[in-house]
This record gives structure tokens, C-alpha cells and sequence, in this order.
């Protein structure tokens, strides 16, 4: 989304036009393809952490330590 969002600005720069409808295409685009994605996940982070107490969390934050980069 990187280069849409290039293209959106140098597009707004070449017409001069840099208010916020002139941008819109972009978020109108990553909606498109990004939408649906953050709609799913912020469904399931809340689904599955509802009930989740500070004790919880430190045990999370605490199992991140044992990932890898891969």
C-alpha cells in the first residue's frame, strides 16, 4: 500500500491539491484491500482477549520473549 499511497500524494502534488477529499482515494483503497482483514482481526482480538486480566497479559508479554524472527 506503500505505492498507492505514493501515487495518491504525488497525484495530490502534481494538481496542486492537498485537502483531505483529494486523499481519500487511498483509504478508500486500502479499505478495499485491507478492510475486511482489520474488521476479522479486531473482532477476534477482542473476542479472544475479553476476558483477559493484567496477569494474562504479563504472561503474554512474557512468551514473546521465546519467538523467533521467522
Amino acid at each position: 500500500m506503500s505505492k498507492v499511497s505514493a501515487r495518491t500524494i504525488e497525484s495530490a502534488f502534481e494538481n496542486g491539491d492537498l485537502l483531505k477529499e483529494s486523499l481519500v482515494n487511498y483509504e478508500k483503497q486500502w479499505w478495499a484491500k485491507y478492510g475486511r482483514f482489520t474488521v476479522w482481526s479486531v473482532l477476534l482480538r477482542n473476542f479472544i482477549t475479553k476476558n483477559f486480566q493484567d496477569k494474562d497479559w504479563n504472561s503474554v508479554i512474557q512468551h514473546l520473549d521465546n519467538l523467533s524472527k521467522k
